[in-house]
């Protein structure tokens, strides 16, 4: 949506990279219990706060997340880019 079609409210876009869809069951004495469905509730409450809207968004496709970066800059929008849990062969 472009941004003259909508609110005068700014958007942040939060992309999350490969693997944080696993928050809360992988490892969770490693990288804790807390799911990323809670995080991203938080961030949209503290964007409420602020004024601005959050939007998340996880992929395991990177092609997927420049897309949305993309997308991001074309409507005027800002996007943050979250790191991805560590991958290990057989785990």
């Amino acid at each position: 949506m472009a941004k003259s079609a909508r609110s005068s409210k700014s958007r942040v876009l939060i992309l999350h990279g490969p693997n944080l869809n696993l928050l809360g069951t992988r490892e969770p004495r490693v990288y804790g219990r807390e799911k990323l469905s809670a995080i991203n509730r938080r961030l949209m409450a503290v964007g409420r706060t602020a004024g601005t809207e959050v939007v998340c968004y996880q992929s395991n496709v990177e092609g997927e997340l420049i897309e949305r970066i993309q997308q991001a800059a074309r409507n005027g929008d800002c996007a943050l880019k979250t790191t991805a849990l560590k991958a290990a062969a057989g785990r």
